[in-house]
């Protein structure tokens, strides 16, 4: 499979959720992030908007954990716009503020942000930076093959080749247990390639 198909069958597989809900609340969220990850920057306000009319209509976005996770999406939101941009330093900084904006929720929930920040900071060059966010996530989620590929990468980057193969050990029998996971399995063996020539 091509990125592009890659892409296009996660756009197919979340369109599928969408269709799936029965309410508005689950919905509208869902549709901005469609229309981001298809760079349709426009769509994905008149959704945003939707979904704070809705919210605002129940009364519920007088609580602080409406606003934020309402902050939480929109940051995410302008992320993958960014990402969709090719603006490396834009995905970092709406990454970060994601995760700043989910610092109450458990390790388990906000685990995927910083994830996604750690990538971010991987296509910016920051390696370094990339290393620390997956260590912080293996600290509470050691089964998480995300983070340890991330690891991994942003090792290979530094220089540190020994870290890079000691994650991808980690990785590859829990990579080995979600088959389906395509992407992961060809950055897996990808990685294994660039840590063995040193």
């Amino acid at each position: 499979r091509s990125v592009n198909d890659l892409q296009d069958f996660q756009l197919q597989a979340i369109r599928q959720m969408i269709d799936s809900f029965e309410s508005d609340t689950d919905k509208f969220p869902w549709e901005a992030i469609y229309f981001a990850l298809k760079g349709d920057s426009v769509e994905s306000d008149l959704w945003l908007e939707k979904f704070q009319e809705k919210i605002a209509s129940t009364g519920y976005d007088k609580f602080d954990f409406v606003k934020s996770g309402i902050a939480n999406l929109i940051h995410q939101r302008d992320a993958i716009l960014s990402e969709y941009n090719n603006d490396h330093s834009g995905a970092v900084k709406h990454w970060q503020l994601s995760v700043e904006a989910s610092s109450e929720s458990a390790p388990h929930e906000k685990w995927f942000q910083q994830w996604k920040l750690g990538e971010a900071y991987l296509n910016n060059n920051q390696p370094g930076e990339a290393a620390v966010q997956a260590r912080q996530i293996l600290q509470t989620n050691p089964s998480l093959y995300q983070a340890w590929l991330l690891l991994a990468d942003a090792s290979i980057e530094i220089g540190d080749f020994s870290a890079a193969r000691s994650a991808l050990k980690s990785a590859l029998p829990l990579i080995e247990v979600i088959d389906t996971d395509l992407p992961a399995r060809s950055r897996a063996i990808e990685l294994t390639k660039k840590a063995a020539l040193q």
